[in-house]
């Protein structure tokens, strides 16, 4: 199969958004279950590793082969909570 097809064919197993549930934690830090993908949960110690902490966790639970993982879709934060987050 080449490259292209195989990117395609991950890239359809993601879902247009993400559903996740973020919890600060006591000091530092923040938990996240996506809620898309049942029984997934990850942390960060910062609020920009925790949104890169999800895209690694999406991209391990649908199995995406390393060699694809450039060209796979990333999930991004709004602005807004973004900012939240960060000024906590």
């Amino acid at each position: 199969m080449n490259k292209k097809i195989q990117i395609n064919k991950y890239r359809a197993l993601f879902p247009k958004q993400i559903k996740v549930r973020i919890t600060p934690f006591e000091g530092s830090g923040f938990g996240a279950r996506i809620l898309n993908f049942k029984g997934s949960i990850t942390e960060g110690n910062t609020f920009s590793e925790l949104i890169f902490m999800i895209n690694d966790c999406v991209r391990t639970i649908l199995e995406v082969p390393n060699h694809l993982l450039d060209s796979m879709p990333e999930y991004i934060t709004t602005k807004e909570l973004s900012q939240k987050f960060t000024n906590i």
